[in-house]
């Protein structure tokens, strides 16, 4: 231990002059009688001796000043404006870092040129505050203002804590002073120790004018801080009484390299890219957040994740950011980086301007920011382009391009989670020149009661689905569609910036007799005196006892009723009204049918479709050799691992080919009728594989089956299997995670991923048994 003399019991006599008659003014370093060599000491915090030549003295000072350390050979410190911030201090100079830097890091330690300095006017700055954008920064006289018109606006307390520079760093100078009656000094002012000399500051001498000195062992202690709010023109020096030495401190040093350090790196009094930092005897230590430097060439990665191990630790041990470390006695450590992931640099901009920078590990996924303006013009989506423009060298850059036929990427599209980075990427927004929506009017046909025609507007890059258009209604006749200039219209289509405003129309069907026999068709029961005679009724067999014979009365008497219509009805034929009454009623029959299927057997192959696992992707299947080839061991593509039952499909053979009978109407006039009171009973669930991250996806959404089916990066497979539409008492629910998706029928599982795992609950993606 090495101790400060005591003072005389005698108060000292300030050094600062007065500037009034209760008041003193301590002086403050000017930058203009610094030298360049003491203020590059000064900016960084480096109390050591520092003996460069000065000819390199300027370009390391401009290194610092900068925000930069040297780099390795592989990495690439971003030389673009948009990454880069300017922190300007008043009139006595600037320093520029990178964005996300903390300003103590930005400036190269805890303090500019001696000053107290302030963001607000009123307090002194946080000096770990992270920088996200050019920053000015004034000199603040005094701290906690009150009202000028008062005497007392003039009353402050003056602090000197010159004695204690050769410790420790002073972020608001060595002299500052604060309004008289502040209740508690800002801790933006308090010192911070500098790192690597084995001293710390274990007792502080506090010696007021107006007051006893008195010891504290900490600059927070109550009884330091109510000084603060002492008497006017009070003044307070403050010096180390006590410093802990090499004896009693050890040193931690956690290595950083050229691209990425710890925070905290660049402002611990060291003038590398290494913390160092002092630690009683076993004391505590915790590893802070790292700080990737932005790359901005094509195929140099930024470093993120880094993984230390101590030195002269045979054990092997590993180290993150946020590990605490509690040190030995006599041990200086050192932490030597063993690894980082490697990592890319995806920006955003719009109109010339940065909105987004992301770092993204290598193989995973960027995100979209929220759709950008500019005024006048309609947002189409984003371009991908490389870093150097040479698009064609950057393989991450061809496969957006390649992605959708627009050559953009769009939340409608989904690229974005399907194209992993593995390179710099940058996007550029893509506007059109269309500044209003697309006027869509729907009209119904001429008739006595007729609809109001109803009308909507899209933005360009929207889509016009079916369920966009008015659900109207007309005795005995169906909604089949809508025509474009007499044409049929396919929904689905996407506004584009030249889209102009248009007409539909609506097009109906009359209900007639051919709708009710196409109806009876569709689950036929060709003889009710013998409702479960397989031979006679094929169906029988797919479904349910209970439910197919309550099928076979309803089915028996809406043929009666048929046939009666069909007896009264005049030489043209029943009556529109009867014929859509009727099909109505066959409808609400097939509607109650339960297929038969298992019930909780976890069995192999028919209806059982098992979840399988593999690496966090998941795939489903009923057949049993897709099963065995994926579980094998042997296999190349083998390795997954089955869960087991998942839910049950309508009993079938594994391909359900049976079962598409069920799945439509047909393809006729008399089938779109149909198909406008009722869907088919069973749904198809289409596999589809994407070619570019080998994501499967499962759907029963034939909007969205179409979609991506049509696009270049999804392979259609077809149909998986099929589900009931109406008699499934499972809920299967779809999850997604970036490109991932998950069937789940766990509503705990689906809660813990929703809630804990960030997982997106889309909801039920169809039913099953």
């Amino acid at each position: 231990m090495t101790t400060t003399p005591e003072y005389d019991n005698e108060r000292p006599q300030s050094t600062c002059p007065r500037v009034s008659a209760s008041v003193r003014e301590c002086p403050r370093v000017s930058a203009s009688t610094v030298s360049l060599e003491e203020r590059f000491l000064t900016m960084t915090g480096n109390n050591k001796v520092w003996r460069a030549p000065l000819a390199g003295l300027a370009s390391i000072a401009m290194l610092a000043t900068m925000g930069l350390v040297a780099g390795t050979a592989n990495a690439a410190p971003s030389s673009a404006a948009e990454d880069k911030a300017t922190v300007t201090f008043g009139d006595a100079g600037s320093v520029t870092g990178y964005k996300g830097e903390t300003l103590a890091d930005l400036a190269g330690g805890y303090g500019y040129d001696g000053e107290t300095w302030t963001a607000d006017g009123k307090t002194p700055v946080d000096w770990n505050t992270v920088i996200k954008e050019d920053t000015k920064l004034s000199v603040l006289g005094s701290y906690n203002f009150v009202d000028k018109n008062s005497d007392s606006d003039s009353s402050v307390v003056s602090f000197d804590l010159s004695g204690l520079s050769s410790y420790e760093q002073l972020p608001g100078g060595e002299y500052f002073q604060v309004q008289q009656g502040t209740k508690e000094l800002s801790k933006n002012v308090l010192p911070v120790d500098k790192g690597g000399d084995h001293k710390i500051v274990t007792e502080y001498l506090v010696t007021p004018l107006k007051g006893q000195p008195f010891t504290v062992s900490s600059l927070t202690d109550e009884k330091f801080l109510t000084v603060a709010a002492g008497d006017p023109g009070d003044q307070v020096k403050v010096t180390a009484k006590t410093v802990a030495d090499k004896d009693a401190v050890r040193t931690v040093t956690v290595k950083g390299d050229g691209a990425g350090y710890v925070l905290g790196a660049k402002s611990d009094g060291t003038k590398d890219a290494d913390l160092v930092v002092d630690v009683p005897n076993k004391g505590e230590f915790t590893i802070p957040a790292w700080f990737s430097y932005p790359q901005d060439e094509n195929n140099t990665q930024a470093e993120t994740a880094p993984v230390w191990t101590r030195d002269r630790d045979d054990s092997g041990k590993e180290y993150k950011e946020g590990d605490s470390i509690t040190l030995g006695v006599n041990e200086d450590r050192t932490f030597s980086l063993k690894s980082t992931t490697k990592a890319w640099t995806v920006r955003f901009y719009n109109d010339g301007e940065l909105v987004s920078s992301q770092t993204v590990a290598n193989g995973k996924y960027a995100s979209l920011p929220s759709d950008p303006s500019v005024a006048g013009y309609a947002f189409k989506g984003w371009l991908a382009v490389s870093a150097d423009g040479v698009d064609a060298s950057n393989a991450t850059v061809s496969a957006f391009k390649a992605y959708d036929k627009t050559g953009l990427v769009t939340k409608t599209n989904d690229a974005i989670n399907n194209v992993a980075i593995k390179n710099n990427v940058r996007f550029v927004a893509e506007y059109g020149n269309k500044t209003t929506q697309v006027k869509v009017t729907f009209t119904d046909a001429d008739y006595n009661g007729k609809h109001d025609d109803v009308v909507k507007y899209f933005d360009a890059g929207s889509f016009l689905n079916a369920s966009d258009a008015p659900a109207w209604t007309r005795s005995g006749y169906s909604l089949t569609g809508w025509t474009l200039n007499g044409k049929t219209y396919e929904f689905g289509q996407q506004f584009t910036d030249t889209t102009d405003d248009f007409v539909l129309q609506a097009v109906w069907s009359q209900y007639t007799a051919d709708t009710v026999e196409s109806a009876l068709d569709y689950v036929k029961v060709n003889d009710t005196t013998k409702p479960n005679d397989e031979k006679v009724n094929p169906n029988a067999a797919r479904f349910e006892k209970s439910s197919w014979e309550a099928y076979v009365k309803s089915y028996e008497k809406i043929q009666q009723e048929y046939a009666d219509a069909k007896y009264n009805a005049p030489a043209s034929g029943i009556t529109s009204e009867t014929a859509s009454k009727l099909v109505g009623e066959l409808a609400s029959a097939w509607q109650k049918l339960v297929f038969k299927h298992e019930t909780g057997a976890n069995v192999l192959g028919g209806s059982t479709v098992h979840r399988l696992s593999k690496g966090g992707e998941h795939f489903y299947t009923s057949s049993t050799r897709e099963i065995a080839f994926l579980t094998s061991t042997t296999s190349t593509s083998g390795g997954w691992t089955d869960e087991g039952r998942l839910f049950e499909s309508p009993k079938d053979d594994e391909k359900n080919s049976t079962l598409k009978e069920f799945s439509d109407f047909g393809g006729t006039e008399v089938a779109s009728q149909i198909a406008a009171v009722s869907k088919p009973i069973v749904t198809p669930v289409y596999r589809l594989f994407n070619k570019v991250n080998g994501d499967h996806v499962w759907t029963s959404d034939a909007n969205e089956h179409a979609y991506l089916a049509a696009q270049a990066a999804w392979n259609d497979e077809g149909v998986a299997f099929y589900t009931p539409t109406f008699t499934g008492t499972t809920d299967v629910a779809r999850l997604s995670k970036g490109n991932r998706h998950l069937l789940s029928t766990d509503s705990n599982e689906q809660k813990v991923l929703s809630t804990k795992s960030g997982w997106t609950l889309e909801g039920t993606a169809f039913k099953a048994y």
